[in-house]
């Protein structure tokens, strides 16, 4: 059994039900694993920390008791997921969930996660985007705000908490930067801008958004009528427009996607991409030196491959009709 003694504070608040029933993680204790993750683990404040806790919920629901951790007890959890058919990647959430959770109660123990199949990324296309722009085309601040989005999120590869992060003073208009404060794992970088976007004129521009679209609330750059504007709303927003323009499929991380494999395209290095994206390992930018169907699709086509299967015979007689016309002008 993975078991930790919990000090006299935490002992107190346990709601304890009977010897053989589970203990229940009150929130005091929950507020100690909050400051925990943010502090030692240093873990983004809101949106990993939010998620760690949710699951960490889900298992206690489920009657994984998170006091007096049974190894076997957890093993029974992930088979019973692995059979109803749920993937590595969605099962890894809740082995990190667990590693944060024994790192705060000092349990000299770590889960290993499952290995991960990653399928190719699914990457927008300019027509795709064009579609969504057009759904959001209307003279009123809620369109303009939701095209600027959608512009912002393709030319910066923000995530979507990066971009509701944004304040109006992160924006260097002289040397045509943004920074990123606190991004994923609490780290800060600057983001180059193209100058059009910024302030363009006959471009959907930063400035003409704020100067004239803008919801005037508070400090943050993108905002809805009453509120700074957050990562579910916007995700709403997205998924809204894009059923719309006919592609369901594109989230707001998708325009990252477009982001990165563009710069790829247009022979900007990896380390450099990396950067950009924030990403603390080259492997996760690795990800996207992939080619699109399209790509494939088009070296196909266009390619002139040799032919193996006609015969030697076939060239050879075609060689000869081709002589055989030149010299007679017969054809």
């Amino acid at each position: 059994m993975l078991s930790n003694p919990a000090s006299n504070e935490e002992k107190s608040s346990i709601k304890s039900f009977s010897e053989n029933k589970q203990e229940i993680v009150t929130e005091e204790i929950w507020k100690g694993f909050i400051k925990h993750c943010i502090v030692v683990q240093r873990l983004h404040p809101r949106s990993t920390v939010p998620g760690r806790i949710k699951k960490l919920k889900y298992l206690e629901r489920n009657g994984i008791d998170l006091i007096n951790l049974d190894e076997n007890q957890v093993h029974t959890f992930f088979y019973d997921k692995i059979q109803s058919g749920s993937a590595n990647a969605g099962l890894n959430n809740y082995v990190k969930a667990l590693n944060s959770w024994l790192r705060y109660r000092e349990i000299e123990k770590k889960f290993d996660k499952f290995k991960e199949h990653l399928s190719p990324i699914k990457v927008p296309s300019i027509a795709d985007i064009q579609a969504m722009l057009e759904i959001v085309s209307e003279r009123n601040q809620t369109d303009r705000r939701d095209r600027m989005l959608i512009v912002f999120f393709c030319k910066t590869g923000l995530r979507c908490a990066e971009l509701c992060n944004l304040k109006l003073d992160d924006i260097d208009w002289k040397n045509a930067e943004i920074m990123v404060k606190k991004g994923k794992g609490g780290k800060d970088r600057i983001v180059p801008v193209e100058r059009k976007v910024l302030n363009g004129i006959n471009y959907p521009s930063l400035k003409n958004y704020i100067n004239q679209w803008r919801y005037p609330i508070g400090d943050t750059l993108f905002t809805t009528e009453n509120a700074p504007i957050k990562p579910v709303y916007i995700r709403k927003r997205i998924k809204d427009i894009a059923k719309k323009a006919g592609v369901p499929w594109i989230h707001p991380h998708s325009f990252r996607h477009f982001y990165a494999t563009n710069l790829l395209k247009s022979g900007a290095r990896i380390t450099i991409v990396q950067q950009l994206l924030g990403h603390a390992k080259l492997s996760s930018t690795e990800r996207y030196l992939h080619t699109s169907e399209a790509d494939l699709r088009e070296t196909i086509h266009n390619m002139p491959i040799y032919d193996v299967i006609r015969s030697k015979k076939k060239y050879a007689d075609a060689r000869f009709r081709r002589l055989y016309a030149k010299s007679t002008g017969k054809f």
